[in-house]
């Protein structure tokens, strides 16, 4: 089960949630923004904007949400490094 923590991003509406995963540790979305947010669990954080609430909830409910992110990191949505 995930957990809220709160977001170190720069999105301050955004609740992460921790998932499951060999390299992605948090995961959370900005409604307002339309941004997916994505902390790896080396530190880096990543906001990839545009339509992706269905992404998020897949994420945080899929036993392998490596492979739901790989749709998101092939270079399709705006990404911005923000940490």
């Amino acid at each position: 089960m995930a957990l809220p923590i709160t977001s170190s991003a720069s999105l301050t509406d955004v609740r992460m949630m921790a998932i499951k995963s060999g390299f992605i540790q948090f995961v959370g979305f900005s409604y307002r923004h339309q941004t997916l947010v994505v902390q790896m669990r080396n530190g880096s954080i990543y906001n990839y904007k545009g339509d992706l609430a269905s992404i998020f909830c897949e994420m945080i409910e899929s036993h392998s949400p490596g492979k739901v992110f790989a749709r998101v990191s092939n270079g399709s949505f705006e990404t911005t490094r923000v940490a």
